[in-house]
C-alpha cells in the first residue's frame, strides 16, 4: 500500500508507522518461539580463556568506534572443559550487548575467568546509571530490557537473555546477577570443570 502512494501523500508516515510495527512484532515472536523452543547443546573439549577471549574480541569489534571498552582478565590455570562452544559464545556475546544497552551505549564492562574449586567462573561486572531490586530479580525474564532489535534479516539469530540462561543451565552451569550500592551490575557464571 505504501508503494502506492504518491511524493506527500499524507498517508504515508502511518503506513511508515504500521510497516516498523509489525517488523517490531515479527521479531518479539522469533524471540518467544527462540526461547520456549529447545536449546540441546553439542559438548566438545573447548579452552574455556579462547572461547571467552573469541566473544569479548567479537564484540570489541562491533563496538569500535563508541565509548565502550571491555577489560579482559584470564585464569590462565584454567584446564579445558566441555562446551557447546558456539552456543557459549553466542551466550556471552548476547549477555555483553544486553550490558552495552543497560548501560546506556556507554562505559566499561570487566571480563574475568577464575577457577574455584572444581568450577570455572566467569564474571561480568559493569555499572549501570540505575538498576533496582525488581529489575534484578526479573533480570532473566524474557523483554525486561529495552534496546532495539538486531538489524538486517527477521529470520537471523536473535538471542534474549533468558535464553542465555538456559544455554549455561543445559551445561550444568549456574548464572547468578547481583548488584553493589554504586548500581555496579555483577552477573556470575559457574561452570562444572567436569561432568
Amino acid at each position: 500500500i505504501l508503494k502506492t502512494f504518491e511524493a506527500g501523500d499524507t498517508r504515508t508516515e502511518k503506513a511508515e508507522l504500521i510497516i516498523d510495527q509489525v517488523e517490531k512484532l515479527e521479531k518479539i515472536l522469533q524471540m518467544i518461539l527462540t526461547y520456549l523452543g529447545p536449546q540441546s547443546v553439542t559438548l566438545e573439549t573447548v579452552n574455556l580463556n579462547s572461547a571467552v577471549s573469541e566473544a569479548v574480541e567479537n564484540i570489541r569489534k562491533s563496538m569500535e568506534g563508541k565509548d565502550f571498552t571491555v577489560t579482559l582478565v584470564l585464569d590462565e590455570s584454567l584446564q579445558d572443559i566441555e562446551l557447546d562452544r558456539e552456543q557459549f559464545e553466542r551466550c556471552l556475546i548476547f549477555l555483553l550487548e544486553n550490558a552495552f544497552y543497560r548501560m546506556h551505549r556507554k562505559g566499561s564492562i570487566n571480563v574475568m575467568t577464575k577457577k574455584i574449586g572444581e568450577h570455572a567462573r566467569i564474571t561480568l561486572t559493569y555499572q549501570v546509571p540505575f538498576i533496582s531490586d525488581d529489575d534484578i530479580n526479573d533480570f532473566f525474564y524474557p523483554f525486561t530490557v529495552a534496546y532495539p532489535f538486531k538489524h538486517g534479516d527477521a529470520n537471523g539469530d536473535i538471542m534474549d537473555v533468558p535464553v542465555c540462561k538456559r544455554i549455561i543451565h543445559n551445561h550444568c552451569g549456574i548464572i547468578n546477577v547481583s548488584r553493589e550500592d554504586d548500581n555496579s551490575l555483577w552477573i556470575d557464571i559457574s561452570l562444572p570443570l567436569e561432568r
